[in-house]
Protein backbone atom coordinates (compact mmCIF):
# COMPACT_ATOMS: atom_id res chain seq x y z
CA UNK A 1 0.00 0.00 0.00
CA UNK A 2 1.43 3.13 -0.85
CA UNK A 3 0.05 6.55 -1.28
CA UNK A 4 0.22 7.91 -4.70
CA UNK A 5 2.50 11.77 -5.07
CA UNK A 6 -0.68 13.49 -6.16
CA UNK A 7 -2.88 12.25 -2.97
CA UNK A 8 -0.42 15.13 -0.91
CA UNK A 9 -1.40 17.31 -3.39
CA UNK A 10 -4.73 17.11 -3.36
CA UNK A 11 -4.98 17.52 0.14
CA UNK A 12 -3.18 20.44 -0.47
CA UNK A 13 -5.75 21.68 -2.90
CA UNK A 14 -9.05 20.78 -1.66
CA UNK A 15 -10.58 21.69 1.59
CA UNK A 16 -13.07 20.28 3.56
CA UNK A 17 -14.86 23.55 4.13
CA UNK A 18 -16.74 25.88 1.98
CA UNK A 19 -15.99 28.79 4.10
CA UNK A 20 -13.34 30.94 2.70
CA UNK A 21 -12.50 31.82 6.34
CA UNK A 22 -12.76 27.82 7.81
CA UNK A 23 -10.47 26.94 4.34
CA UNK A 24 -8.44 29.27 4.65
CA UNK A 25 -6.94 28.42 7.98
CA UNK A 26 -6.82 24.59 6.34
CA UNK A 27 -4.61 25.91 3.68
CA UNK A 28 -2.55 27.76 6.29
CA UNK A 29 -1.96 24.79 8.64
CA UNK A 30 -1.30 22.39 5.82
CA UNK A 31 1.33 24.84 4.53
CA UNK A 32 2.59 25.61 7.96
CA UNK A 33 2.66 21.51 9.38
CA UNK A 34 2.46 19.74 5.96
CA UNK A 35 -0.03 17.22 5.05
CA UNK A 36 0.42 13.58 6.28
CA UNK A 37 1.63 11.16 3.62
CA UNK A 38 1.45 7.36 3.94
CA UNK A 39 4.10 5.27 2.80
CA UNK A 40 5.39 1.43 3.07
CA UNK A 41 8.41 1.22 4.75
CA UNK A 42 10.85 -1.18 3.92
CA UNK A 43 9.85 -3.69 6.58
CA UNK A 44 6.34 -3.75 5.03
CA UNK A 45 4.76 -1.43 7.51
CA UNK A 46 2.79 1.51 6.76
CA UNK A 47 4.19 4.70 7.65
CA UNK A 48 3.19 8.14 7.66
CA UNK A 49 5.29 11.81 7.25
CA UNK A 50 4.50 14.92 6.26
CA UNK A 51 4.93 16.77 2.95
CA UNK A 52 5.93 20.12 2.84
CA UNK A 53 4.69 22.58 -0.27
CA UNK A 54 7.13 25.13 1.50
CA UNK A 55 10.32 24.67 2.84
CA UNK A 56 10.66 26.89 6.35
CA UNK A 57 14.04 25.56 7.19
CA UNK A 58 15.99 26.63 3.69
CA UNK A 59 14.00 29.47 2.52
CA UNK A 60 16.21 30.15 -0.33
CA UNK A 61 14.90 26.52 -1.82
CA UNK A 62 11.76 27.69 -2.31
CA UNK A 63 10.31 29.28 -5.77
CA UNK A 64 8.49 32.05 -5.96
CA UNK A 65 6.62 33.98 -8.55
CA UNK A 66 4.06 37.28 -8.96
CA UNK A 67 2.04 36.70 -12.61
CA UNK A 68 0.27 40.20 -13.27
CA UNK A 69 -3.04 39.82 -15.28
CA UNK A 70 -2.94 35.92 -15.40
CA UNK A 71 -6.51 35.19 -17.53
CA UNK A 72 -8.17 31.43 -15.90
CA UNK A 73 -10.40 30.18 -18.08
CA UNK A 74 -12.93 27.47 -16.62
CA UNK A 75 -16.18 26.66 -17.86
CA UNK A 76 -15.87 28.68 -20.65
CA UNK A 77 -15.54 31.86 -18.48
CA UNK A 78 -12.38 33.89 -18.30
CA UNK A 79 -10.90 35.27 -15.26
CA UNK A 80 -8.17 37.96 -14.77
CA UNK A 81 -7.25 38.74 -11.50
CA UNK A 82 -4.91 41.15 -11.09
CA UNK A 83 -2.59 39.33 -9.41
CA UNK A 84 -1.54 35.95 -8.66
CA UNK A 85 1.06 34.91 -6.26
CA UNK A 86 2.83 31.51 -6.52
CA UNK A 87 4.84 29.49 -4.06
CA UNK A 88 6.72 26.25 -5.50
CA UNK A 89 4.45 26.39 -8.56
CA UNK A 90 1.16 26.80 -6.36
CA UNK A 91 -1.04 29.76 -6.20
CA UNK A 92 -1.02 31.15 -2.36
CA UNK A 93 -2.49 35.00 -2.66
CA UNK A 94 -5.01 36.60 -5.24
CA UNK A 95 -5.17 40.40 -4.47
CA UNK A 96 -7.30 42.74 -5.95
CA UNK A 97 -5.75 45.69 -6.60
CA UNK A 98 -8.06 49.33 -6.79
CA UNK A 99 -6.83 52.17 -8.57
CA UNK A 100 -7.17 54.91 -6.43
CA UNK A 101 -8.22 57.34 -9.10
CA UNK A 102 -11.05 55.33 -9.94
CA UNK A 103 -12.68 55.41 -6.06
CA UNK A 104 -16.24 56.07 -6.23
CA UNK A 105 -16.32 59.11 -2.81
CA UNK A 106 -19.04 57.78 -0.67
CA UNK A 107 -22.69 59.79 -0.73
CA UNK A 108 -23.62 61.76 1.90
Amino acid sequence: MRERPDESFRKLTRFSSPQPVEANHELHDDLVNGVSAEYLRADDTIGYDPVRAVDFDALESNDGLIVNQLTVSQGGHNRRPDVVVFLNGSPIAVPELKNAASVTPPRS
